[in-house]
């Protein structure tokens, strides 16, 4: 309700603008005076792009959907695999994605099959090198989706379901990387989603969802597994905030030599 308030507010914030710009507009015209004439354009010009601006985000707010509170998930969703009959030898955690749940795939408007130098292979291996199994997100290849790499959150695995539960986790989103070699820069565009959960079990909503670049979503969860096998054993803190899944990526980006690029409103 607080955002559909707030998105009535943008949207009438932009028609006054967008009335005041129509009416200096037309002043300005009919005024014999010339001096000054360029300064006044110049404010119009800006007044219009709020205008435009607060009509979009108005409008996004006021369409958005509001997914319900998250329910708490069943204790068949929450326990952890063990690690066999040997309780001596424990098994890592394997990550394993639930065919009933998956993020929406992006269509490219024409196939993208790049042939890459030794030194983009190097940067996309290096990236790759990321995946781990004791972290909350992954990064896998992209080029069904038109990109090179594509950095998402492990809502989609069954074995994290439990803590993205427990943070109350209601927005994802994943990050779209294209490599541009002859400048030397990773060219990256974030797609947000909304999050519905029934019975512990998360449904990424494909019609909830903003492009461009998030610069902070945090949640926090508290669980009792062990970090290295995830069995019970020791509290771990998850931090599932932006930093947390751009700040590597970045650092090893940073550490080629390359530049890390975030799109808003270009396309990738």
């Amino acid at each position: 309700m607080l955002k559909k308030l707030i998105g009535l507010c943008l949207v009438l914030l932009a028609g006054l603008l967008g009335l005041v710009t129509v009416l200096g507009v037309i002043g300005l015209f009919v005024s014999e005076k010339t001096d000054g004439r360029l300064s006044s354009v110049l404010v119009f010009t800006i007044l219009t792009a709020l205008a435009v601006f607060f009509l979009w985000l108005g409008t996004k707010l006021m369409c958005a959907k509001v997914p319900p509170p998250p329910e708490a998930p069943s204790p068949e969703s929450t326990a952890v695999p063990n690690s066999g009959p040997d309780m001596g030898s424990p098994r890592p955690m394997e990550s394993r994605s639930s065919p009933a749940v998956s993020f929406p795939t992006r269509k490219p408007q024409e196939p993208y099959n790049p042939v890459y130098d030794e030194e983009s292979q190097r940067l996309i291996d290096d990236l790759l090198a990321l995946n781990r199994a004791d972290i909350p997100f992954r990064i896998v290849g992209g080029r069904n989706e038109g990109v090179d790499l594509v950095a998402e959150w492990k809502i989609v695995d069954a074995e994290f379901y439990a803590l993205f539960a427990a943070a109350g986790v209601r927005r994802v989103f994943r990050i779209y990387m294209k490599l541009d070699p002859g400048k030397r820069t990773v060219r990256t565009k974030d797609q947000e989603y909304g999050v519905r959960w029934n019975k512990g079990i998360p449904a990424i909503l494909e019609g909830d969802f903003f492009q461009g670049q998030k610069f902070s979503m945090r949640w926090h969860a508290e669980i009792s597994l062990r970090k290295d096998t995830k069995l019970p054993g020791v509290v771990v803190n998850y931090k599932f905030s932006t930093p947390e899944i751009k700040g590597p990526i970045k650092a090893v980006v940073k550490a080629a030599g390359w530049r890390y690029k975030g799109l808003i409103f270009a396309r990738l």
